[in-house]
Order: structure tokens, then C-alpha cells, then sequence
């Protein structure tokens, strides 16, 4: 009963759908919600890690700063606006949030070299659409992974 007043729709499928009413913190961010749109809403501050992803507080410049001396012209986040929130305990690999209309995150194995690789492919990168597409297809894998 104490459920009653969320309000609610039903979808081209027939399904129950609570409506959210939310304001935008960014305005160039309203062209990106066409109305009816359904999204995934995730937490600002907070994401949720496994072992052995660990969220990253202090460092995380370091990282970003690496990251940008391994990136040559060629590669996908050459020029993109990113931000490390997260690191792997047992390897190289960070996990970014981007600022990108397609990808909102990405996992790379940073190399820990001096200069830019010409190979597009390196440093390796892997891109997800959303929290929920990282979380559940790298970091709930890695973490089946790190505990067998």
C-alpha cells in the first residue's frame, strides 16, 4: 500500500513504469533526453566497486596524467574529457567516465610508458554505455574472476 502514490505509466509493451521527474544539473546535457526517453539513473558520488576494483579518491590525477602521455591522435579517447574513479588492486587497469554522447565509460590497461604508442590499439580500451553495462560486464566478471 505504501507504494500506491508513485506515480506510474504503461509502456508500448504493457508494463508498469514508475515516472521520475528530474532537473538537468548541465543544460547541454537536456538536447541528450528527448522526451518519453527512458534512462538509467545512477548515484553522483557513488559507485559501487568489487574486489578487486577499488574506487579512486586521492591519485586519481596521477592516472589521468599517464593515461594522457599513452593516448597518440589515433586513439578512441584522444581528446575526450575523462575522469579515473576507479582502479583494478591486482593489475594496470583504471576505469574512466567519460564525457562522450556514446560511451560513458571505459576500462584501459595503462602500459606505463613515457610516450604516446601510434598503434590505435594501445593503450588496450574497453568501452560501456553506462554504469550498470561496466558493472555488470567487467567488474561483477573481474571480481568471479579475482575470488576462484
Amino acid at each position: 500500500m505504501e507504494y500506491l502514490d508513485i506515480p506510474r505509466s504503461i509502456d508500448e509493451n504493457g508494463e508498469q513504469r514508475d515516472i521520475v521527474a528530474l532537473q538537468i544539473k548541465n543544460e547541454k546535457d537536456a538536447s541528450r533526453l528527448p522526451k518519453g526517453a527512458i534512462v538509467d539513473l545512477e548515484p553522483s558520488d557513488y559507485f559501487l566497486f568489487l574486489e578487486p576494483w577499488v574506487q579512486l579518491v586521492s591519485d586519481h590525477e596521477a592516472f589521468a596524467k599517464q593515461l594522457q602521455k599513452e593516448v597518440s591522435s589515433k586513439h578512441v579517447l584522444y581528446g575526450k574529457t575523462i575522469k579515473v574513479i576507479g582502479r583494478r588492486q591486482d593489475n594496470d587497469d583504471v576505469l574512466i567516465e567519460l564525457e562522450d554522447e556514446r560511451f560513458r565509460f571505459a576500462v584501459v590497461h595503462l602500459t606505463w610508458a613515457k610516450q604516446a604508442n601510434e598503434n590505435r590499439m594501445f593503450p588496450r580500451t574497453q568501452l560501456f554505455t553506462s554504469w550498470i553495462d561496466v558493472y555488470n560486464n567487467r567488474i561483477v566478471a573481474d571480481h568471479e574472476e579475482y575470488m576462484s
